[in-house]
């Protein structure tokens, strides 16, 4: 693959890592247009590299490489912003295309991946299994309230409301509020109507 693209007009390969600690710190010092990530290196997981590259390389765009099309994994990474993701069964032009692509700003994604996020399966729709507390803050999520009228409506502190939020991030896995907000409307976990953070 690095020899393929290192023929590619306009391309140029500026590093190559085995594993997770050495991709991050590769990632920070050269600062890349685009970083390929190879979901199969030890390490790390793939969610703390994009984690990492996301707040430490802001000109960093991230295109996952993997033989594996997980629902949930794919919809985990997407939610991280990843700005693509390539299945290595393509042929190799397929990633040509996406690094030029993701260089570009534009995303590339495969059209079996893309196929699972626009019809996601019935294990991803069933998900993790969500305690009262963590569907009422999806709620109060969905309704765009912030952590202090969060905190008002259920009688607890903010640092409090903080704790769940975070536990409930990390057992939807998304990192964001906007992610909770997509994995709910994906799951159809929203039973009140009411204003969003995206509109009716």
């Amino acid at each position: 693959m690095r020899s393929r693209l290192e023929k590619e007009p306009g391309v140029l390969v500026v590093g190559e890592t085995a594993n997770g600690e050495g991709t991050m710190k590769a990632c920070q010092r050269l600062q890349p247009d685009v970083l390929v990530l190879d979901l199969n290196m030890p390490g790390p997981t793939a969610l703390k590299i994009v984690e990492f590259v996301h707040q430490n390389c802001p000109v960093t765009r991230i295109l996952i490489l993997t033989a594996y099309d997980d629902d949930a994994y794919v919809r985990s990474l997407v939610n991280y912003g990843v700005a693509g993701y390539v299945l290595k069964d393509e042929a190799p032009d397929a990633l040509v295309i996406a690094v030029k692509s993701v260089a570009n700003g534009a995303t590339w994604f495969s059209r079996a991946i893309v196929s699972k996020l626009i019809h996601p399966s019935e294990q991803l729709i069933s998900g993790p299994r969500l305690t009262p507390r963590e569907k009422e803050l999806l709620e109060l999520l969905g309704h765009g309230w912030d952590n202090w009228r969060i905190a008002h409506e259920l009688h607890l502190s903010e640092q409090t409301v903080r704790n769940y939020l975070s536990r409930l991030y990390s057992k939807l896995g998304v990192q964001t509020r906007a992610g909770a907000i997509v994995w709910a409307r994906d799951h159809d976990a929203f039973s009140r109507p009411g204003p969003s953070l995206f509109g009716d």
